[in-house]
């Protein structure tokens, strides 16, 4: 017998390598599904059902593995295989519907969930899914009455019920229900929910309502969660600008760069006119169009007790913008000073065509052609002042008073 003979019966006794058994190839794939190696998984789950097509367990997980390799096409057509089998497979119908609605399929995707929510009545995460797609797309009406459903199913104090108040909040703000928004908003955070856009969410709401004190204390949580955020910032510098706090509100924004417009109106509110003046200016030259860079500017002169540098600005302001009452009453206020009486008048009443029931100013019109010696309008002027005199201010009250006597008295000697 000759040597090769001889390796080869040898070789022949040796005991041979055993093929993995469906149940070793099906746990192996579970570590490989474990260790997120997707190849792995699919070709030992494609093992087992080739030895055993009904065999669910693996066909659930190919379609996981699929959907963790990118595969999102073939794991839909497997979850739908594994329902074509069995329909009562919960977690296959909330993947499906959860893979359809990320793939754009959003009424697909509805209706699984719907299904999924016939089998498993008592659990509220198919309602809360469902939901989310139907305000996804735009269907709001009925997503605010699947998040209601939502709050039925969900147990006390969960996660999933704060989610559900926090997306049916906003909805309801969507469907301009700002007092059934604000309550869900608020049944959230009494959750716990920390969520910054929800607080901003609440402090827009408050300020709607006219409560700039609350929308104050909302955007300053909002801030306190997200201190980086500089819309919320600029949210909360605006509130307390208008509420009489403009110091406050330039503490916040002074050192932004995006916010000269606002940074100058600030620095006006607060009374600090020489800072607010070269951030005008720069706005003005930087936007020679835009009516109210020219006025602020204007105004900021005026307020230091620069009458020349705030006519021209004031004019460049009416000029681009002829509604400005805020400028003709400005200008008129520096001609009457100057006791230009003419120029005054004319533009008294250039802010009376757009004011025309402001008290004060029909009192300097009257005394503009009182100066010009126009006594009937300046008589018919200051009957239309004390027709409209709110009584603040007594002295000025009585002194027009006793000038509508003296005029009367004129007339009646003509």
């Amino acid at each position: 017998m000759n040597s090769a003979m001889i390796t080869i019966l040898v070789l022949g006794l040796l005991p041979q390598a055993a093929e993995p058994s469906p149940a070793d190839r099906y746990q192996r794939a579970m570590g490989a599904i474990e260790a997120a190696d997707w190849d792995a998984a699919i070709a030992d789950l494609s093992a087992v059902l080739e030895a055993d097509p009904s065999h669910m367990p693996s066909k659930f997980y190919l379609a996981v593995s699929f959907n963790g390799s990118g595969r999102t096409d073939r794991a839909i057509e497997t979850y739908r295989e594994i329902l074509a089998q069995d329909a009562t497979v919960f977690e296959a119908r909330m993947n499906l519907g959860v893979l359809l609605a990320e793939n754009g399929s959003e009424d697909e995707a509805v209706e699984e969930f719907r299904l999924a929510m016939e089998l498993a009545p008592d659990d509220p995460a198919p309602a809360l899914y469902r939901a989310q797609v139907l305000g996804q797309s735009d269907r709001v009406d009925e997503a605010i009455d699947a998040y209601r459903l939502v709050l039925e199913r969900a147990d006390a104090g969960t996660e999933t019920l704060m989610e559900a108040y926090r997306r049916l909040g906003s909805l309801l703000i969507r469907d301009d229900e700002p007092a059934a928004a604000e309550e869900m908003l608020a049944e959230a955070v009494g959750l716990g929910l920390e969520d910054p856009s929800v607080f901003v969410a609440l402090g827009d709401l408050r300020l709607a309502a006219d409560d700039p004190e609350g929308a104050r204390t909302h955007y300053e949580r909002a801030l306190v969660l997200d201190a980086d955020n500089a819309d919320i910032e600029l949210r909360l510098a605006l509130v307390l600008r208008d509420s009489g706090l403009p110091g406050e509100a330039i503490r916040l924004i002074a050192d932004r760069d995006d916010v000269d417009e606002l940074l100058a109106d600030t620095y006006a509110a607060a009374g600090r006119f020489d800072e607010a003046i070269p951030i005008y200016g720069r706005l003005a030259d930087d936007e020679p169009e835009n009516a109210d860079h020219w006025y602020g500017l204007g105004r900021s002169h005026y307020e230091t007790g620069d009458a020349e540098q705030a006519v021209p600005a004031l004019e460049r302001a009416v000029r681009l913008d002829a509604a400005r009452h805020e400028a003709w009453g400005v200008l008129a206020a520096i001609h009457h000073r100057r006791e230009d009486w003419a120029t005054a008048g004319d533009m008294l009443l250039r802010y009376l065509e757009i004011r025309p029931d402001h008290a004060p100013s029909i009192f300097l019109l009257a005394t503009c052609y009182d100066n010009l010696g126009d006594a009937e309008q300046a008589l018919l002027h200051y009957n239309r002042f004390i027709s409209l005199d709110d009584g603040s201010d007594d002295a000025r009250s009585f002194q027009v008073r006793q000038r509508v006597q003296a005029l009367e008295g004129i007339l009646e000697t003509r």
